[in-house]
């Protein structure tokens, strides 16, 4: 399958540029196909000298996005193409606001928005940004991939889910893929090649089959790049991410009435990745001296095995829409599996090294490489059926009504390792022992989940005056949750889960035009989400209270929000502002960094034991979020264009319970610890409890409350149809906590700032461009573990088989910084329908 994919995208670019001289280099924009299909960037009418108007689906219907009344960000065709936009952790760049990551394990995708963090691990798919692919909702470990011939992607920001897929807190990001076009042939060829090893191509070709009633459209995308640029002091393998992943698009109207649309997507990645860390002693002034000093600049691991993930994702979204009577009856479907592999090193201190020597006599332990294997699978299938109308009822109302239903499995099978050290006490009773070898016990853990969801919903817009809009949805949600967990065969009481939920949400809002130039709107709105629970902690006897800490209540938010949009000297400015209020019930904080201390009791040499572990454990806690958005664009001259955007959003806990690390007992939660406590020392403080818990006022979110964009673009004709162009992106980012109980990863403002030039074509069919992105060459920290990287094994008395927890320190924090500078080029051309 991956010399398929590799074959595609060749054959995909070089068919591209083969058939270019013989095809058209314009969009016909009276095409059937442009009649129907949202068109991501259009000039306004009245003149060139205007801020070009975007179309938006956000409400299930074409408008511009200055006559939404919602908080709403357009990246358009244009948009990804300028700024070279090849997976979507590239969009946070340029939306401000918007946080979205990797974790290096794979599976760990996350997005950010409006004061409050989304973990996969917590939330699992119920997300505070829900992602949408084509319509269809699709999981945000499968969506982080890749993104490539892609026609527009909106950010929708507050709570949604009475119009469109699944509740969401926070918002929602939708991507539209390119559908055929039935009347034009056409297509598009893209390389672009870094200086950091980061090699992209992709295209696509648009075949009508039968004009104006079948075509078919076929894309490919093959990346490669050096991962994080992370090497190791202790391995020789290079950090590599490559993807491949092949696209097939099938748009029927056989009827004047009946369009149909189909899309299979097969995706394939690997990546191998070390855990980037820093001497401790650069962010504490009394650590000991590290072996060998490393700091950020260097881009250096001590690991001495890789971070390796392998995906392979299999995606069908499908689409009917029937016209009749005035109305329009929608049909959407998808199905989705993906299967995950990953290795995770668990020798954090490297300790395992054959060098490191234990015991009296000082004999060194074996070289191990041991940590956790995983196999995640989902298997999502969903179905939405749709009735709206296409003139209004009565003169006056627009309605939306639908059905919506999806089931999930998750199976995920986890072989955890446990390193053990051998030992020999030869005076008994003695905590002295002598090291006589080492090996590894691993754990075989098993989890199984199904999740059903159905939901009805129904939305009406009343058009009381010329000028003013009242709209109001509801939607009644039901889901069902069915869960197991079993270590080593054993099953877990508390893990076992058969939870349903009944519960409605709503929204309203009013919308108020003053004059053609300037729009108000007010709005409320309510989300919820089911209780989450979180996968990690496999103790065979877990207290209540931890159980509280990892089974948690279902969340509801409650959102108001008030905005103007306007636009102003004739059209050459907009300027849009939002600000907001959201509270939330049981939002699932998790804690940051490495997690809590808690004492752990698994099996170890087929007999119950107990040693101090640390996982990110999550509370339900109420959450407050105030929040204001400002975009500003201008156009002062037809070839000159400049757009800022800023947020802010404080999210902070009211006094919430979570679990936290309290060795003295004072109920404030311990910050900067440096070594991990020992068993007896942990127990003499939580007792039976496992672990501490703490009442707080932090963030919600690890983000910075402050964040901002600034883009530009100056075009001048250098004659012989051909233009220069010079175009810059600065995106910032104020001062943020982190984790707030670990002082080292206090992170200061930064801005990145990416510069492109180069010559195209008027009408934009070719383009090459040169670019340099972190082009001051920002070196930042953005995370940073709390106190030395340490390795946690057991030592196992061969004499009786009784085993005590211990802990090797090391002289490493681990850390993530920006990226590197890099410096490359772009290469595109397109024709016909593009």
């Amino acid at each position: 399958m991956k010399r398929q994919l590799g074959r595609t995208c060749i054959g995909v670019s070089l068919v591209a540029l083969l058939c270019a001289n013989s095809a058209r280099a314009a969009d016909d924009p009276q095409s059937p196909q442009a009649a129907t299909a949202p068109q991501p960037q259009a000039q306004a009418a009245e003149g060139p000298y205007q801020i070009d108007e975007i179309v938006v689906t956000a409400r299930r219907k074409f408008e511009s996005l200055e006559d939404v009344p919602l908080s709403v960000q357009a990246l358009t065709v244009d948009t990804i193409e300028k700024y070279n936009v090849t997976n979507l952790s590239d969009v946070q760049k340029i939306v401000p606001g918007l946080t979205m990551s990797q974790n290096i394990n794979g599976y760990g995708a996350a997005a950010t928005m409006r004061g409050v963090d989304f973990d996969v691990v917590a939330s699992a798919n119920n997300a505070t940004v829900e992602f949408y692919l084509n319509d269809a909702p699709i999981s945000s470990t499968i969506i982080f991939a890749s993104l490539y011939d892609v026609a527009q992607v909106e950010v929708l920001r507050g709570p949604q889910g009475t119009l469109r897929g699944r509740a969401s807190p926070s918002g929602s990001i939708t991507i539209a893929t390119h559908k055929p076009d039935l009347s034009e042939f056409g297509g598009y060829a893209n390389l672009t090649v870094n200086t950091e090893g980061g090699f992209n191509r992709q295209g696509a070709l648009n075949v009508p089959i039968i004009p104006d009633k079948l075509a078919v459209r076929v894309a490919a995308a093959y990346d490669d790049n050096d991962a994080n640029s992370v090497t190791s002091l202790d391995n020789s393998a290079k950090p590599k991410s490559r993807t491949k992943s092949g696209r097939i698009s099938i748009a029927a109207a056989p009827t004047d009435f009946l369009e149909l649309d189909a899309t299979y997507e097969r995706l394939w990645s690997h990546a191998i990745d070390f855990q980037q860390v820093e001497s401790f002693s650069q962010s504490s002034s009394t650590a000991a001296a590290s072996p060998v000093l490393i700091t950020a600049a260097d881009r250096k691991s001590i690991y001495d095995a890789p971070f390796d993930v392998t995906q392979d994702n299999n995606i069908f979204t499908w689409q009917a829409t029937a016209h009749a009577l005035d109305q329009t009856l929608t049909y959407v479907g998808s199905w989705m599996q993906q299967n995950l592999y990953n290795f995770e090193n668990g020798d954090s201190a490297n300790f395992f090294d054959g060098k490191n020597v234990l015991g009296v006599n000082s004999a060194p332990v074996s070289d191990l490489t041991f940590g956790q294997r995983v196999h995640a699978q989902q298997k999502n299938a969903s179905h939405e059926v749709r009735l709206q109308n296409e003139e209004r009822l009565f003169g006056m109302f627009d309605y939306v009504a639908g059905f919506f239903t999806r089931t999930s499995r998750t199976p995920n099978d986890v072989a955890r390792d446990t390193p053990l050290v051998l030992g020999y006490y030869p005076i008994a009773g003695s905590p002295y022992f002598a090291n006589v070898g080492s090996m590894v016990h691993t754990t075989e853990v098993a989890s199984r989940d199904r999740t059903e969801e159905t939901s009805f919903y129904g939305n009406l817009t009343a058009y009381l005056w010329d000028n003013t809009e009242l709209a109001g949805g509801a939607r009644l949600i039901q889901y069902k949750d069915v869960s197991s967990l079993a270590v080593d065969g054993t099953q877990i009481p508390y893990a076992t889960r058969d939870a349903d939920y009944t519960h409605a949400i709503f929204n309203a809002s009013l919308k108020q035009r003053f004059d053609e130039n300037l729009m108000g709107y007010l709005s409320v709105g309510t989300s919820w989400r089911p209780g989450a629970f979180v996968v990690g902690d496999f103790n065979l006897a877990a207290s209540p209270l931890e159980q509280s800490f990892i089974s948690l209540k279902p969340e509801t938010s409650t959102s108001y929000e008030a905005g103007l949009k306007s636009e102003w000297f004739d059209k050459k400015v907009t300027l849009n502002l939002a600000a907001y209020l959201q509270d939330f019930d049981n939002y699932p904080y998790r804690v940051g960094g490495n997690g809590v201390y808690f004492i752990n009791t698994s099996y170890v040499s087929n007999a119950l034991v107990q040693n101090v572990s640390q996982f990110n454990f999550a509370g339900a806690v109420p959450v407050r979020v105030y929040g204001v958005e400002a975009e500003l664009a201008y156009r002062p001259v037809p070839n000159w264009f400049l757009a800022g955007t800023l947020n802010y959003a404080d999210g902070r806990i009211q006094n919430g319970v979570v679990p936290c690390n309290d060795l003295n007992g004072d109920g404030v939660p311990d910050t900067n610890l440096t070594a991990a406590p020992t068993l007896a020392q942990l127990r003499a403080v939580v007792g039976a409890n496992n672990l501490s818990s703490c009442k707080v006022n932090y963030r919600s979110s690890s983000s910075s409350p402050w964040s901002g964009t600034l883009q530009s673009e100056y075009s001048q004709s250098l004659g012989n149809n051909v233009q220069g162009f010079v175009r810059g992106l600065l995106s910032w980012k104020g001062e943020s906590q982190n984790d707030p109980t670990n002082s080292y990863d206090d992170l200061g403002s930064y801005a990145l700032l990416d510069l492109y030039f180069g010559v195209r074509a008027p009408d934009s069919a070719w383009e090459l461009s040169l670019f340099a992105k972190n082009l001051t060459g920002v070196e930042k920290v953005l995370t940073r573990s709390n106190g030395q990287l340490s390795t946690a094994y057991q030592v196992v008395n061969v004499s009786n088989l009784t085993s005590t927890a211990a802990a090797a320190n090391g002289s490493y924090t681990g850390i993530t910084t920006t990226v590197p500078r890099v410096f490359g080029f772009s290469l595109r051309y397109s024709f016909g329908s593009r």
